[in-house]
């Protein structure tokens, strides 16, 4: 479902959710920004206005060069990762430097099986919850929930906006960029776990 919404003057810098839309608009011209900020709120400039579904390839490539992720609601069962990582997800993720964590990820799905194998004190199935949690640590939300009025995508993570139209006057969703470089790197792993 789409609704019908006044066009946003300019693209949306924000940070933190939680603290509100407005007191994160800025003017961009007088920002001071990272290279990976200014390159974020470029992608986001780009892209403000699509036409939904598709996105232009020269940006995604531009994205993906730049580890840059475009993150958009697809029609009204899954979220589509565009960019540097390339994915689709059903529900809330989390997101890294590098990979997207599903909420029973990798090493938590190794913790699982290992203790079902070998018991609830097992060092391996130990090892792999702390992997797991300092994973956790190191990864930001992002929550994605199916509304009347579409996707709603919401981040801690420094991100972007951008318009995605589904008529020239029709704002059908918003989507997020985030630069993958302004996340927080994952620990050091252990060479041998």
């Amino acid at each position: 479902m789409t609704s019908r919404l006044p066009p946003i003057p300019t693209i949306i810098d924000i940070g933190p959710a939680s603290l509100g839309l407005a007191a994160f608009q800025k003017e961009r011209d007088t920002m001071t920004t990272s290279p990976d900020t200014a390159s974020r709120i470029d992608i986001a400039r780009r892209l403000d206005g699509v036409r939904y579904p598709d996105l232009p390839a020269g940006v995604v490539r531009d994205a993906k060069a730049r580890r840059i992720v475009i993150i958009r609601g697809q029609s009204d069962d899954y979220v589509i990762l565009d960019g540097a990582i390339q994915d689709e997800v059903y529900h809330d993720f989390r997101l890294t430097r590098d990979d997207v964590l599903s909420p029973m990820a990798g090493a938590l799905e190794e913790a699982v099986d290992l203790n079902s194998r070998y018991g609830d004190n097992d060092p391996r199935a130990l090892d792999s919850i702390r992997k797991w949690v300092s994973e956790r640590e190191a990864s930001v939300l992002i929550k994605a929930d199916y509304t009347d009025d579409g996707w709603k995508l919401e981040t801690q993570a420094p991100h972007s906006t951008f318009r995605i139209m589904e008529d020239e006057d029709e704002l059908h969703s918003y989507g997020l960029v985030i630069a993958l470089d302004e996340l927080p790197a994952l620990p050091a792993q252990d060479a041998a776990a």
